[in-house]
């Protein structure tokens, strides 16, 4: 696995609804780590400080932050936000890498993407070169005819088949 990143945490700013739609701005960050459940009651909390209706009972996030380039809606529920959150905290990873696969697959995708990581480096090339030697395709072959193998062309053709992806440097399978 990639070396350890330490990630930024994932906050949401909840916002009352109510006091928006009446002009005024009532809400708070909350930290995701908490779990959902932690999350709702402290949702419940602030919706009750609300001065001019302490009943009121319907909010929206309006920002967030270390989602990288996942987007949380303004109505995204707090379990998806939870759960998005805790695959973004995955410290093999940096959140912008993370975030990106969760926005082309989804998190069930991303997560089965995560379990065929292939490794880091530098260029589909060197890829192909790191996966030719470990799987063992030119052994036995005379070193003056490996020589001729085309690495780049091979990555390239890697890249292009499917089998494989890459996100900031990382490969990972896809099967």
């Amino acid at each position: 696995m990639a070396t350890q990143i330490k990630n930024e945490a994932q906050r949401i700013y909840v916002a009352c609804l109510e006091a928006y739609n009446d002009g005024d701005l009532h809400g708070e960050w909350i930290d995701m780590s908490q779990g959902v459940a932690e999350v709702k009651e402290q949702i419940k909390i602030m919706l009750k400080k609300y001065p001019k209706n302490e009943n009121a009972e319907e909010y929206t996030i309006h920002d967030y932050e270390g989602f990288g380039e996942f987007e949380v809606g303004e109505y995204s529920s707090i379990e998806e936000i939870y759960e998005v959150a805790e695959f973004l905290n995955n410290e093999d990873f940096d959140v912008s890498t993370l975030s990106q696969i969760v926005n082309e697959y989804g998190i069930e995708g991303a997560e089965k993407r995560v379990e065929l990581y292939q490794g880091k480096y530098k260029s589909w090339e060197y890829f192909a070169y790191c996966l030719i030697r470990d799987i063992g395709a030119l052994d036995g072959v005379p070193q003056f005819i490996q020589n001729y193998f085309d690495y780049a062309s091979y990555g390239y053709d890697l890249r292009l088949d499917g089998e494989y992806e890459e996100f900031n440097g990382h490969y990972f399978g896809t099967f």
